[in-house]
């Protein structure tokens, strides 16, 4: 048997460096035009990372694998390109969370206070504990390391999508058209 196949190292590397460009540059339009990370405007980075993923996974099944692309194949694949997109907007959170703009912690912790003082259930205990563990997630390093967490796990859910509607196994036996 023969187990000759493509690395999808370099094709998801490849993928994921552009999906986690795209991805960084439009976080930084929402900061800058004053979007902040807190609309559902920011979701829409999930949608790049999947056209990222379907495109990428395509690209290797036709051009790089024969046409052919097992399902766990295409699953791990999925999942590369958003590990590496989500290393690159990683390094792009701490940077700007810890350099760029570090004042944006304090808006972080003053737009969860509103929201948790609007809550007609919170006692004032639940509230400090709260802002408190709001205070530990809203470093540089932990937003950064939950960037690479949510963007692997968002792009896992969709790999698994995208490997389904993508594979394509090849056939046990190969037939010829010429009979003798």
């Amino acid at each position: 048997m023969e187990t000759n196949q493509a690395s999808i190292t370099k094709p998801a590397l490849i993928m994921g460096s552009i999906a986690g460009v795209v991805c960084l540059l439009y976080s930084a339009l929402l900061y800058m035009s004053a979007s902040m990370a807190f609309g559902s405007l920011r979701y829409i980075t999930y949608l790049f990372l999947a056209i990222a993923i379907f495109i990428g996974t395509k690209q290797f099944r036709d051009k790089k694998s024969g046409g052919y692309i097992s399902y766990a194949r295409g699953l791990g694949l999925g999942t590369l390109i958003s590990l590496f997109a989500s290393i690159i907007n990683a390094v792009y959170v701490y940077i700007y969370m810890g350099f760029i703009n570090p004042h944006i912690i304090d808006k972080i912790l003053e737009q969860t206070q509103i929201k948790l003082a609007n809550n007609p259930n919170m006692t004032p205990e639940i509230m400090d504990k709260a802002m408190s563990v709001t205070k530990i997630f809203a470093t540089p390093f932990v937003s950064a390391l939950l960037t690479i967490v949510g963007f692997v796990f968002v792009g896992f859910i969709i790999s698994l999508i995208i490997a389904a509607i993508l594979q394509k196994d090849k056939p046990v036996f190969e037939t010829s058209d010429t009979q003798a």
